[in-house]
């Protein structure tokens, strides 16, 4: 693995010196490794990935809940299938679908005809593809990186239509629900950044990346979330009383004596 950071703008004034961290994957490296690093693909680069708050389900601790069930019930109708990525074609009526999609959800920010070609591709990160078809056609899809003992769940894309306005958690909790029946490990989700992706937590088993490790602290997270979207600027684990309440440290120096043992 090999490791570069790309900063953005500086804060003297709160210490702050932010990068994003990105990684390159190696021939000897494991995807599984990766992912567990907190790591997530580049939607178009080949073998780069990103640092993130990223977001998996723990199948050990998985089943469907009550809620789990009714989402699965709304797409029964639903022919679900999990292709290879070279076998499945991207032709005009799925390019259509995801058209519609981006435009609906990214206002005008449509994503170019060859950015998404390659995220179906063999080009990109990603080795499967989920497709969701009705007695018409396809009506969604997204994109699987299928590693062993993980999942990858990404980019989904779905016909805008009130009959189906299940459609994208049915395809989620689908795919985890077809992961755990595989006997995988874990199944990754995106990121939680903002309330409007609290909708992740959800699943039995959830658990996001903290910069420290994998949380199953939902309360943790809502927190994080208040704080951003709040008055709250500079790096979380200045913020002493976060430190104290979720890491039992008084401070980030004794948290990082712990740490420097265990990591």
């Amino acid at each position: 693995m090999k490791y570069f950071y790309s900063p953005t703008k500086a804060d003297y004034s709160k210490y702050l010196f932010p990068y994003q961290v990105y990684l390159i994957k190696e021939e000897a490296d494991s995807a599984e490794e990766i992912y567990a690093k907190g790591f997530l693909p580049v939607r178009t680069i080949y073998d780069l990935y990103y640092l993130a708050r990223s977001t998996r389900v723990d199948l050990g601790n998985f089943e469907l809940s009550s809620e789990n069930r009714r989402i699965l019930r709304k797409v029964e109708n639903f022919y679900f299938e999990v292709k290879d990525i070279d076998k499945f074609k991207l032709d005009e009526s799925a390019l259509k679908i995801i058209r519609q999609f981006a435009k609906s959800k990214f206002d005008k920010a449509l994503l170019k005809d060859s950015s998404l070609k390659k995220i179906f591709s063999v080009l990109g990160n990603y080795n499967k593809v989920a497709c969701f078809s009705d007695k018409i056609g396809l009506q969604g899809l997204a994109v699987l990186c299928v590693n062993g003992k993980t999942v990858h769940y990404a980019h989904p894309f779905y016909a805008i239509d009130e009959r189906f306005k299940d459609l994208g958690l049915g395809m989620m909790t689908s795919v985890v629900d077809w992961a755990s029946a595989s006997s995988k490990k874990y199944v990754y989700l995106g990121t939680v950044y903002g309330k409007s992706s609290l909708y992740k937590t959800q699943f039995k088993g959830f658990e996001f990346f903290d910069g420290v490790g994998w949380s199953i602290d939902i309360g943790k997270l809502k927190e994080i979330i208040k704080l951003e979207e709040g008055k709250f600027s500079g790096h979380l684990l200045q913020n002493k009383s976060h430190i104290k309440k979720y890491y039992n440290f008084p401070s980030l120096t004794r948290l990082v004596k712990k740490l420097k043992y265990e990591l």
